[in-house]
């Protein structure tokens, strides 16, 4: 029998939690700690010893999920987080990745995956489900995700929410040259002739999620 582990559950939808708690209840991981929750804010009040995370975001907007990771890192640095997504885009992936998580797992692959993910993660290495591992290696959305400063990433967010570029220099602190020059940047990466044309080309590579990833 492999030594207990303290394994935590952040699903809000109970379906998949109690399908979760079942599959690692009948495995050779039966006798770890397994607490769950049904939001980051109910976990991070409650425990403080918990080595590794399931956390899903699939309904959690992306700038949300970067502020807990962040949390995470600096309250809980030994806690392994794997984070469980129910839409395969390059920037969410990409963004959880730079910020510690130390897998992902694509929401319709969980059963094919989780208790291995399990073992690969105590073994010290990252865990990718198939169609997330197929989307890194072979997908342009991760070329131009890797592109992307914070502050592009900011700036697209703010102009998918209609704001004018003096609203967003205001809003970000900085003056309303620099948002054009990020403006000009975003053209380039993007590959479009004219500022117009950003929001559509950033839906188009995923880079913008009209809903939570």
């Amino acid at each position: 029998m492999m030594q207990p582990l303290n394994v935590a559950l952040i699903v809000s939808d109970s379906i998949i939690r109690l399908g979760m708690v079942g599959m690692i209840q009948q495995s050779n991981y039966a006798d770890c700690k397994l607490t769950e929750f049904e939001d980051f804010d109910s976990f991070y009040t409650h425990d403080r010893d918990v080595y590794l995370l399931y956390y899903d975001i699939s309904s959690i907007a992306i700038k949300d999920v970067e502020q807990h990771l962040r949390q995470l890192k600096k309250s809980f640095p030994r806690t392994q987080t794997v984070i469980i997504i129910k839409q395969l885009k390059a920037l969410p992936i990409h963004r959880v990745q730079q910020l510690g998580a130390k897998g992902v797992i694509y929401r319709d692959e969980l059963e094919l995956v989780l208790l291995q993910s399990i073992d690969i993660v105590t073994r010290g290495v990252i865990v990718y489900s198939t169609q997330v591992h197929q989307l890194l290696n072979s997908s342009e959305q991760l070329y131009l995700a890797k592109e992307l400063r914070d502050k592009d990433i900011d700036v697209l967010r703010l102009m998918a929410q209609g704001c004018l570029p003096k609203e967003i220099a205001h809003l970000l602190n900085v003056s309303p040259k620099t948002i054009y020059r990020i403006r000009d940047r975003l053209k380039d990466i993007l590959n479009v002739p004219n500022a117009e044309m950003i929001l559509g080309a950033a839906l188009e590579q995923g880079l913008l999620d009209e809903d939570p990833p």
